[in-house]
C-alpha cells in the first residue's frame, strides 16, 4: 500500500476507520472481450448504510449470481464479484450487517479474502477453503488487516495472526470478535503465494516465504542440472531467493545480472512497438554486462505464464553478452488460468498452451534449454497434510480444481457500454 499512495495522501485522510486495496485486474475466465478497469474498493448506500467492499479473489459461481440478480432488477457498473456481494447483502432479508454478510456469502462459492466496512463496523472474512491469505495485526491500539504481514511490519505493527480459512472476524466499538459461520472445509491454500506472489520477507498461509524459494531452487539445481553454467541469474523478484538454493546445490557462482532499473522509479511509461527494443524491460531492470559478458547463464524464475517477461529477460542478456542462456523454473508449466481471481493471463495465452513442449517454448523464449520442477518436488518443498494429502491448490498447474468454477455463459463486459482500454502495467512472467 505504502508503494501506491504517499504520505500526503494519507495524511489528508480522515476518520477513525478506513480500507483500502491495491489490484492489478486481469482477464476474467471465459471469452475475452477485454475487461474494464475495476475500482476497488467500492463503496454503496443502501437502506442499512453505507458500505465500502474491499476484495481479493472471486466467486466461481459469480455469472449465476449476477445473472439470478439481473433478472430481479439488479444493476451493475462493474464487472466485478465485490459488485455481485454488495447487491446481495442488500437484498438479504437479516436485520444485522453480520448477518446479512453470512446470508450472502452463503450462497457464494470460491476462493475469496474480503473486507466489508460500516459506518460503525469493520469485518473481515477469508473463504471456508482460505484460498486466499489474511493477517490480522496490531498498530498503536487500532485493528489492522492485510494480505500478507510485511505491510503491517512495514508500518510498526504487531502480527497477531492469520484470519483462519472460514472465520469471519468483527471489529467495532466493544473491540474484537470472531465467529466461523460457515462450514468447514479441506485447506486449499493458493500454491502461487508462497511461490512468487507474496513478498520475499512475507509469511503466509503460517509459513516463511523465503526458506520455501531458497529449497525450491535447491530442488530445481538437482531436477534440472546445467553443469555448463558460468553464473548463476536468478529473475528480480522471487527468483532471486529460488537462485541463492539452486546456486548452493549447483556449487556455481549466483551474481545479479538483472538489477531493478532506477530511471522508471515512481513513473509510467507505454512501450514504442519498434523505436525501442524492450523498452518495458529496460525500464524495470538494467543487465550487468561485468556479469554476464561471455559467460553461461543459467537464469532461474519462478514460474513462466505467457512468457513474455522471460522472453525480454532472455534477450536483455544476450545483449548484455551472454553466450548461452539456459532458463530454470521453480514450478511445473502453468496449464490453466485461475478462476479463484489471482491475476493471469486466460488459459489459451499461457505459454504452455499456446506454443506447446517445453522445447518449443524454450525455443520462442530464446533460451538454450528449458527445464521445470516438476509437480511433486513443488509440494514436497512447499508440504502435504499430515495425512499425505495436498492441502494447496495447484489447479493452474494441475486442472483440479477444489471448488469447480462455473463456465462463463456471458461476456465479460457490461451490457450497455463497450470495454474500456486496459491500464498499463506490469506483464505477467
Amino acid at each position: 500500500m505504502q508503494e501506491a499512495f504517499g504520505g500526503t495522501h494519507l495524511q489528508a485522510l480522515h476518520g477513525q476507520h478506513a480500507i483500502g486495496q491495491v489490484v492489478g485486474v486481469g482477464p476474467l475466465p471465459g471469452p475475452r472481450v477485454g475487461t474494464p478497469a475495476i475500482h476497488l474498493p467500492l463503496l454503496a448506500r443502501y437502506r442499512g448504510g453505507q458500505l465500502a467492499v474491499a476484495m481479493a479473489g472471486r466467486f466461481t459461481n459469480g455469472p449465476i449470481l449476477r445473472r439470478e440478480l439481473k433478472e430481479q432488477g439488479a444493476v451493475f457498473t462493474t464487472v466485478g464479484d465485490a459488485e455481485v456481494l454488495l447487491h446481495l447483502i442488500a437484498r438479504s432479508g437479516q436485520k444485522t450487517l453480520v448477518n446479512r454478510l453470512v446470508d450472502a456469502l452463503w450462497r457464494v462459492e470460491g476462493g475469496f479474502a474480503l473486507l466489508v466496512l460500516s459506518e460503525d463496523k469493520l469485518i473481515a472474512v477469508r473463504d471456508p477453503h482460505g484460498f486466499r491469505p489474511l493477517v490480522r495485526g496490531r498498530l498503536q491500539g487500532s485493528t489492522v488487516l492485510a494480505s500478507e504481514d510485511g505491510p503491517v511490519r512495514f508500518l510498526g505493527g504487531e502480527i497477531r495472526g492469520e484470519v483462519q480459512p472460514g472465520q469471519m472476524v468483527v471489529v467495532d466499538a466493544l473491540g474484537e470478535s470472531a465467529l466461523m459461520p460457515f462450514a468447514r472445509r479441506d485447506r486449499a491454500a493458493c500454491i502461487q503465494e508462497p511461490l512468487h506472489l507474496a513478498g520475499v520477507d512475507a509469511h503466509v498461509f503460517g509459513q516463511a516465504t523465503y526458506p520455501i524459494r531458497v529449497a525450491l531452487g535447491e530442488r530445481l539445481a538437482r531436477e534440472a542440472p546445467c553443469p555448463q553454467a558460468d553464473v548463476v541469474v536468478g529473475l528480480p523478484g522471487a527468483g532471486a531467493a529460488i537462485a541463492t538454493g539452486y546456486g548452493r546445490v549447483a556449487d556455481k557462482p549466483v551474481r545479479e545480472g538483472l538489477v531493478p532499473a532506477i530511471y522508471a522509479a515512481g513513473r509510467r511509461y507505454v512501450e514504442p512497438p519498434r523505436e525501442i527494443r524492450d523498452f518495458g524491460a529496460r525500464l524495470q531492470w538494467t543487465p550487468v554486462p561485468a556479469v554476464v559478458d561471455g559467460q553461461v547463464v543459467a537464469l532461474v524464475v519462478a514460474a513462466v505464464a505467457q512468457g513474455d517477461i522471460v522472453h525480454k529477460a532472455v534477450r536483455l542478456l544476450e545483449n548484455a553478452g551472454a553466450k548461452e542462456i539456459h532458463v530454470r523454473v521453480a514450478s511445473p508449466p502453468l496449464h490453466h488460468a485461475c478462476p479463484y481471481g489471482v491475476t493471469s493471463p486466460t488459459t489459451d495465452e499461457l505459454a504452455s498452451q499456446r506454443l506447446g513442449t517445453p522445447v518449443d517454448v524454450s525455443r520462442w523464449l530464446g533460451a538454450d534449454s528449458l527445464g521445470y520442477l516438476s509437480a511433486g518436488s513443488l509440494h514436497a518443498i512447499v508440504g502435504r497434510r499430515a495425512d499425505g494429502h495436498r492441502q494447496w491448490c495447484d489447479g493452474c498447474f494441475s486442472g483440479q480444481w477444489p471448488v469447480v468454477p462455473v463456465e462463463e455463459e456471458e461476456r465479460n463486459q457490461l451490457d450497455l457500454f463497450g470495454p474500456e482500454p486496459a491500464e498499463d502495467g506490469p506483464e505477467p512472467a
